[in-house]
């Protein structure tokens, strides 16, 4: 098991070549609410000095601006400013129009989530409210992107500020949600790169920074970028050793009482049962309703077994009193912390384990996925804290600790994962603002995949074929609370199953440029010795199963891959997946497969006949 803290640490840009950036003359779309020349905020001025600096380069720049509203024509071409409906469908068209033109981006900035507003202006359409500076704004840009079937790879920088904190510099935890989709769009398109950068947009030389830091012939691999002043900062994972419980002095003790938010999810009764059988009181908050007698087992209420499992503890030393609310209702939550001190006398920790993971691709995500997400980490948790505050003022009291439940998706992503990593890195960054406040210790944990269902737990979107051999015990996990508990005093702790950093390198970072051509490193992609060969030995060249299997075969870099044999059997992972996706894509013998079916097929054999049926299956 291994335990790592998130610092940052100083990364510097190698010395550019004389003359400033690129040598070849790039297509830029500049992403920005007013045209160029009109500047009346900080972020205005921030456009006008990059597109400047592009244009003296010998770039080609156009600017993109979205107006306030939609209009009959989704897109107007006005010299070198765009002006598009500030809609999904605006940007869809918009880009659609790009992809096909003679000479498409090459490189896209987007400045769409800097803080401020724009006033009006001449065109009564363009952008007069914060409201589209938003998450939801990058979500859609990154929702188009994952869709296109683009011929040659472009890089995409998300500029922003407050998302991160460096030092003690305030922070906007809701602007923190741009790493979902940030981070998951490479993931689902290997022909996109997509990096973001936090800056300070009052900095006098911020325009010169953004310019070095976008402006070069291979841009940086580093996938998060913080530019403060004249330094250049990137996220760094330092292991922590953990403390054992010391007897007579451990965190969680017999006669505690303890409140766990979504208490009959699979980490949530782990927990519950732990605590019980220790002695401790737990108040369970569920959202479903319960029954009156726990024994009765119904099968309505009880698919995973919890009315059985929290029946059997009767006899323990503990108790359970379960308690219905839903944490993004911040009175029914309250009244739960309230009602708990009225009965017990007070509450020594709060364990928020509440979460949706409802696994969508940028794709198929729809305009609720994002809210389904934020209701239990974003709302959720915003409201625990402020039932404390109540908590305080009307009884004087607060629990010990707040320990919240994130995920790796926060900082790994994962296909399908872009609303849930938002969700979890706004509780993440949260978390780093209010360390210390209350008089509360704030204990935040990213966790790695417990063994309860490996299919439905959230970090199963970094499948390999290790992966869920190497998935946390509830055993396991219980004792490394414990030690976290028994360690940190206010802080982030990142629980992994194999070594972080090497994952992070190899799911964020921005080092791959993918191309029907390209050849993978054969060290990362040879499958395993014991791959079968079978009846594919015999196809015939020019056979289209043979074209298919090389497609594979080229991306693995291995030459005995066959129809029975099983993606992530023979090395694959859920990044090369979306890479497969892209080979697959440029032929016109089968049509193009669906990420989910590349990821959920049983063989390449099963997976030649889905993207072969239909009108293509002739060809």
């Amino acid at each position: 098991m291994f335990t790592y803290a998130q610092t940052w640490t100083e990364k510097m840009l190698p010395r550019a070549a004389p003359g400033g950036g690129s040598a070849k003359a790039l297509r830029w779309l500049v992403l920005a609410d007013r045209p160029f020349g009109e500047a009346e905020r900080a972020e205005d001025m921030l456009a006008n000095s990059i597109t400047r600096q592009l244009e003296d380069a010998g770039h080609e720049v156009v600017r993109v601006c979205r107006r306030a509203k939609p209009s009959n024509s989704s897109v107007k071409i006005k010299g070198s400013t765009i002006f598009i409906d500030p809609t999904r469908e605006g940007l869809k068209a918009f880009f659609d129009a790009e992809i096909a033109s003679v000479r498409p981006a090459d490189r896209i900035l987007c400045l769409w989530h800097l803080s401020g507003t724009a006033d009006p202006c001449e065109d009564p359409g363009m952008v007069q409210t914060h409201l589209l500076r938003s998450y939801d704004a990058i979500l859609d840009l990154a929702r188009v992107l994952s869709t296109l079937a683009l011929q040659t790879p472009v890089d995409l920088w998300i500029v922003g500020d407050k998302s991160v904190q460096v030092d003690e510099e305030p922070v906007d935890p809701e602007k923190a949600c741009v790493f979902g989709p940030a981070i998951v769009l490479p993931q689902e398109n290997p022909m996109v790169d997509c990096r973001v950068v936090d800056l300070n947009i009052d900095d006098p030389n911020i325009g010169y920074q953004l310019g070095a830091e976008i402006g070069r012939d291979v841009p940086g691999a580093d996938a998060i970028v913080a530019l403060r002043g004249n330094r250049r900062w990137g996220p760094h994972f330092s292991e922590v050793a953990l403390a054992s419980q010391i007897s007579g002095r451990e965190t969680l003790r017999s006669k505690g009482v303890y409140l766990i938010t979504a208490a009959l999810g699979r980490i949530g009764l782990s927990l519950t049962e732990y605590l019980v059988s220790l002695g401790a009181t737990v108040v369970a908050i569920t959202r479903p309703s319960v029954p009156d007698h726990l024994s009765s087992g119904r099968a309505d209420l009880d698919e995973d077994g919890w009315t059985r499992r929290l029946a059997a503890l009767d006899g323990s030393k503990g108790q359970v009193v379960l308690r219905q609310g839903d944490v993004s209702d911040f009175d029914s939550l309250s009244g739960a912390l309230d009602s708990t001190v009225r009965e017990f006398g007070r509450i020594d920790g709060i364990f928020h384990a509440a979460g949706l993971a409802d696994l969508k691709f940028l794709s198929e995500m729809k305009d609720t996925t994002s809210a389904g997400e934020f209701a239990s980490k974003l709302v959720g948790i915003s409201n625990v804290y402020r039932a404390i505050q109540r908590l305080q003022s009307t009884h004087g009291q607060s629990p010990e600790f707040v320990f919240l439940f994130s995920s790796l998706a926060s900082i790994l992503g994962g296909p399908a994962m872009a609303a849930h990593a938002a969700a979890n890195r706004f509780m993440d960054a949260f978390a780093r603002q209010v360390q210390g406040k209350l008089g509360v210790r704030w204990i935040n944990s990213n966790w790695d995949d417990w063994d309860y269902s490996y299919d439905e737990q959230v970090t199963a979107a970094y499948r390999t074929r290790q992966a869920e051999d190497l998935a946390l015990s509830s055993d396991e996990g219980i004792n490394i609370i414990k030690r976290i508990l028994a360690t940190i005093d206010n802080g982030q702790v990142i629980v992994a199953t194999r070594p972080f950093p090497p994952r992070v390198r190899q799911w964020v970072d921005q080092v791959r440029i993918i191309t029907p051509d390209e050849q993978p490193d054969e060290q990362n992609r040879s499958p395993p010795e014991e791959v079968r060969t079978g009846k594919d030995e015999v196809l015939r060249h020019g056979d289209p199963r043979s074209i298919f299997l090389d497609e594979v075969k080229n991306l693995l870099g291995a030459e005995e891959i066959g129809l029975d044999d099983n993606f992530f059997d023979v090395g694959g992972d859920s990044l090369l997946a979306a890479e497969l996706q892209a080979h697959l894509t440029k032929s016109d013998r089968w049509r193009s497969p669906q990420l989910d079916e590349i990821i959920g097929a049983a063989t390449f054999g099963d997976l030649y006949e889905r993207i072969c049926s239909g009108d293509h299956s002739s060809r």
